[in-house]
């Protein structure tokens, strides 16, 4: 693997670590966001990654907070996969909104 996509990766990762934190924290803070969360059910998994072993981020709704899941999970209720580390990128950096990351379907 050549020093960008190290780079890229790591970045990817840290996003995806502040980003579990932050919704983690909302969860506590937010009302908007606490009434959403309300209307989920109890333990329900909602992970992101990348695909082929890249890094990924978890979070569980727990006594109704999120949680970020340090070590995230096996399984999932709903699953956001990423094809490749850069395109990943290129949404986490701001290059592209999630409507540009994925094609429409139809």
């Amino acid at each position: 693997m050549n020093i960008q996509k190290k780079i890229k990766k790591l970045v990817v990762s840290v996003v995806m670590f502040v980003l579990g934190r932050a919704f983690q924290t909302a969860s506590r803070l937010d009302r908007v966001i606490q009434d959403e969360i309300s209307k989920w059910e109890e333990g329900v998994v909602i992970k992101m990654q990348v695909l082929s072993n890249g890094p990924a981020m978890c979070i569980k709704k727990k006594d109704d907070r999120i949680r970020y899941l340090v070590f995230g999970a096996k399984t999932a209720d709903l699953t956001v996969s990423f094809k490749n580390i850069e395109a990943t990128f290129t949404v986490m950096s701001g290059g592209w909104g999630p409507s540009r990351a994925w094609p429409r379907i139809g």
